[in-house]
């Protein structure tokens, strides 16, 4: 995450009414680092949900779910200082626990140590 972070956190993200190519091009490359980062820790990636330049999306590991979300990328030096995750009950408890914020770079170390 740390090398994505570096790459993005001074990116000025296109802006409109659809998802610039280069939002979807973070996306995915966030997607992939992400599960390729949890699987080395033994963390499933649920599906995401992509938004207008945000996405939320669950983890799971040991039988429990963690729900994250990137708040829209467009506010620069905000979202990957500020990735919201917190305990959930399912792949569809956008309700959950008590609201926890970390950095991109981070993300994968705090959920793991939050499961």
């Amino acid at each position: 995450m740390k090398e994505l972070m570096h790459k993005w956190r001074r990116h000025s993200f296109s802006s409109g009414t659809t998802n610039g190519d280069d939002f979807i091009q973070f996306f995915s490359e966030f997607k992939t680092t992400l599960k390729r980062e949890c699987k080395k820790l033994g963390i499933e990636v649920i599906p995401f949900k992509i938004n207008h330049y945000c996405f939320t999306g669950f983890v799971k590991k040991d039988g429990k779910y963690i729900y994250f979300s990137v708040g829209d990328v467009r506010y620069d030096g905000v979202w990957f200082n500020r990735i919201l995750y917190r305990t959930a009950k399912h792949e569809k408890d956008w309700t959950g626990g008590g609201n926890n914020w970390t950095t991109l770079e981070n993300l994968v170390d705090d959920i793991n140590n939050y499961f």
